[in-house]
């Protein structure tokens, strides 16, 4: 025994001594009941832990569990307890030294500030960043000094290497193994071929949950528009933050929206006149391809064409990739002394496709922003003609059709009539429903919507009911008879 020294009263007692040749610092424990006293003794005893000695630690924390049994970080009432607090300090004295290591290089951020990250903290879990072979073997060893001067040991069974780029490590210098898989990072995946599908899987897995809790109420056609625009486009807008939309996703996407909005996947009415507004014969139903492929494309036009700091080492990559695209369109150049890329990345090839698509090539930088890209696009939208009307005239019909004097459901039931979109039998008999398109009320004619046909004219004029009874809501013109 080579010294013997006590802390607090009594309270605890460190005894430095040898055992088979070996310095081991032993400490006993006797914490105090109260909650605050007992933090003060385990910070006095911050000092005792760091020593080249084997520590070994043992007494009575006077600690209470909960009667779940449940201990750690979120013991008792939410505090973390004083074993996770003790093992909290032992870890940022690691991570304090590997920060202080000339010998490790880490990752410097972007921006201004050129800050070196070498790791970073999460409760018990440390995650580290090198930048070459030699950082990584000096990494090593400086765990290997940390564990002989806390006696504490590092679970090599626990730990995983991610390499990026070209590292030449192999698991004969590593420790422990290297993961190949892909990385997520905040429900993102990379690393990997095929993640931008995988990311807009899990994307549509929860679209398709939304949209199928909302299913469950007795919606129209005009509230489940809004629900698809304020419900289901922000969680889709997120990914496309990342990756652009795949061509299978887009027909998923708009196979997802149309089953929501008709309940079922018999379409009534053509999905370009949904996308319409109400004036000109449509329900106003989110074009969501559209909107998201527009978001994407006029969010890197900002940040490398309009962003004050569109040559910032942040952007300067995104910008190098993109100039050719650009300068093809017209809206940048560059000088013979400017690196050329030849190499587009599939990813950004989607900017090009989109802008000479809908013909944008003609719209200045400054005015590309999503909402306005999608509001040029449904501007060139044409008024859904009516059967035997003048254009004016079925304006005027659309427009009444969709007034507000009417509750939801009647304008909906107004519309479907106008557009043909009513289980008649001729429409159920064109869906193979059934066998004849004849009225099943002894009348010879067609049972149809339309306006010259069944129902709306021939039948109230046959059976003497008021024309003012049969049109809904006074949407359609006077009748000539």
């Amino acid at each position: 025994m080579d010294s013997v020294t006590e802390l607090e009263g009594g309270k605890a007692l460190v005894v430095d001594g040898s055992w088979a040749g070996e310095p081991v610092r032993m400490i006993n424990v006797y914490a105090p009941s109260d909650e605050c006293q007992r933090r003060e003794l385990f910070q006095r005893l911050r000092p005792q832990l760091v020593t080249s000695r084997t520590i070994v630690m043992g007494g009575d924390f006077n600690y209470i569990l909960e009667s779940g049994g449940r201990c750690g970080t979120r013991a008792g009432k939410g505090w973390m307890d004083d074993g996770a607090k003790l093992l909290a300090e032992m870890v940022e004295l690691l991570a304090e030294y590997i920060r202080k290591n000339p010998n490790i290089r880490g990752i410097t951020t972007p921006g201004d500030a050129k800050k070196e990250v070498k790791c970073t903290l999460y409760m018990d879990d440390v995650t580290l960043f090198c930048t070459d072979g030699k950082s990584v073997q000096s990494l090593l060893e400086a765990c290997k000094d940390f564990g002989k001067a806390s006696g504490a040991k590092i679970n090599m069974d626990k730990s995983q290497a991610k390499l990026f780029g070209r590292l030449d490590l192999y698991n004969k210098t590593l420790p422990f193994p290297i993961e190949a898989g892909l990385v997520k990072i905040l429900s993102i995946w990379f690393g990997g071929p095929g993640v931008a599908l995988k990311s807009w899987n899990e994307c549509l897995c929860k679209v398709m949950q939304k949209l199928g809790f909302w299913s469950l109420r007795h919606l129209n056609i005009e509230e489940k528009a809004l629900v698809l625009t304020n419900d289901a486009l922000p969680v889709l807008k997120y990914v496309t933050q990342a990756w652009p939309l795949l061509a299978n996703v887009a027909r998923a996407v708009n196979n997802m929206v149309f089953h929501f909005v008709w309940h079922s996947k018999m379409e009534r009415v053509k999905r370009s006149v949904m996308h319409k507004e109400h004036r000109e014969g449509g329900k106003a139903v989110p074009d969501i391809p559209t909107i998201l492929r527009a978001f994407f494309v006029c969010g890197y036009i900002r940040i490398t064409l309009l962003n004050e700091k569109k040559d910032h080492s942040a952007y300067r990559a995104i910008r190098f990739l993109l100039l050719p695209v650009w300068r093809r369109l017209g809206w940048d150049k560059w000088e013979n002394a400017t690196m050329l890329n030849w190499d587009l990345p599939w990813y950004y090839k989607e900017t090009e496709k989109f802008v000479v698509e809908f013909g944008l090539n003609c719209v200045t930088p400054s005015l590309q922003k999503p909402r306005t890209i999608h509001r040029l696009i449904r501007s060139r939208d044409t008024t859904e003609p009516l059967s035997d009307l003048p254009p004016a005239t079925a304006t005027q019909v659309w427009e009444n059709v969709s007034s507000l004097s009417l509750a939801n459901k009647h304008k909906v039931i107004a519309w479907m009539a106008m557009k043909g979109g009513l289980p008649v039998r001729s429409f159920m008999h064109s869906r193979g429903l059934y066998r004849h398109r004849e009225c099943p009320r002894g009348c010879p004619a067609e049972e149809t919507t339309y306006f010259q046909e069944h129902i709306q004219w021939r039948l109230s004029k046959d059976a003497g009911e008021s024309s003012a009874a049969v049109r809904t809501s006074s949407f359609m013109p006077e009748p000539d008879w």
